[in-house]
């Protein structure tokens, strides 16, 4: 079946084929839809026809969508690629590890505010806006408290 589109609840495998007389090598990747962040999950450097690539178990990252890229390239440094997007959706995520770390907390001009760090192993490659590269694998978040 065609992934293109399809929502992933379970494990499912990812299947393609490679076929080039000169193949070089060919790499499976994947990164949440808009990041291009790509991580490499699968490489190999034989022609496959019509075989598992790799194995995608969507317990093992966050919800959302992602694109998968597969690109295959030859001696020549010829390449050819293809992308598709898939949705994860699963209700569990029995292999995930979150934790929160209170950094700070101060009043500025009478308005209580903290910087709290923040650890979630399923985004572990992503890097929070307020933290840059702060501490690698963590996120940290500036809390203000509420007006009246």
């Amino acid at each position: 079946p065609r992934l293109q589109g399809r929502r992933l609840t379970a494990t499912t495998n990812i299947t393609g084929s490679i076929a080039d007389t000169n193949l070089d090598n060919w790499i499976v990747e994947l990164a949440p839809l808009g990041s291009y962040a790509f991580q490499t999950v699968a490489t190999g450097t034989t022609a496959i026809a019509n075989a598992n690539l790799y194995t995608f178990d969507p317990t093992q990252v966050s919800n959302g969508f992602y694109l998968v890229r597969l690109t295959a390239t030859d001696i020549s440094g010829r390449s050819s690629q293809t992308e598709v997007m898939v949705e994860v959706n699963t209700a569990t995520k029995p292999t995930r590890y979150t934790t929160s770390q209170v950094d700070l907390v101060t009043t500025l001009g009478g308005i209580p505010i903290s910087v709290t760090r923040r650890y979630d192993s399923l985004e572990r490659q992503q890097v929070g806006a307020f933290c840059g590269d702060f501490v690698r694998d963590h996120r940290c978040r500036a809390h203000a408290g509420s007006l009246s």
